[in-house]
């Protein structure tokens, strides 16, 4: 068992290698886990948001939210974005005071997974895009988050479809806690 655990362990290690550095570098994604890697603008019109995930439908896996260009946050900005439930901007200092932020081009902004039996990375990422939804929790329809859409751009990883629906339940919160918690991302909490 003990074995069993390092093996994925390490292969879930090697994944995170792989997404970080395609993200990071636009190196070629050669991983085992995911078959299914690709990318598009948020700001993208709901029928190309549509075109670009319609291969989603009934995926599971990650994606993260990335900035494509350099771009300031306001302390208006971040004190309206707040005011919308979830996925609040980390822009506090440790006082809690609210802080303008700078976004860099290639900064992870949100990240997240879909791994439920309920969910698939199509209704997900669709939810998060283009569709008010209570069930979004980056809810970039709203009008205090609207602005940030221009900046982003939405990679996806899909995993295997060979793995089971238990070991997709093990592997990808396993990768999302990864990252969560070792990738600084502007907006949405850390996962422990």
């Amino acid at each position: 068992m003990r074995e069993a655990i390092n093996t994925l362990t390490a292969q879930i290690n090697h994944e995170i290698l792989m997404i970080q550095n395609y993200i990071s570098n636009r190196e070629e994604y050669n991983g085992d886990l995911f078959n299914l890697v690709d990318s598009f603008e948020v700001n993208a019109s709901i029928e190309q948001v549509k075109s670009a995930t319609n291969c989603l439908k009934g995926r599971k896996g990650i994606y993260l939210f990335v900035s494509n260009s350099t771009f300031n946050i306001s302390t208006e900005q971040v004190l309206d974005w707040n005011r919308v439930s979830s996925a609040k901007l980390n822009s506090y200092d440790p006082h809690g005071n609210v802080i303008p932020a700078t976004v860099n081009a290639g900064d992870v902004f949100y990240l997240g997974s879909c791994y439920s039996e309920s969910g698939s990375l199509l209704s997900r990422l669709r939810q998060h895009c283009n569709y008010s939804s209570e069930k979004s929790s980056l809810k970039l329809q709203h009008n205090d988050r609207q602005w940030v859409r221009q900046y982003l751009v939405v990679y996806y990883f899909a995993i295997d479809k060979n793995y089971s629906d238990e070991e997709k339940r093990i592997i990808l919160p396993a990768i999302e806690r990864h990252l969560h918690n070792n990738i600084y991302h502007i907006a949405g909490s850390k996962r422990t």
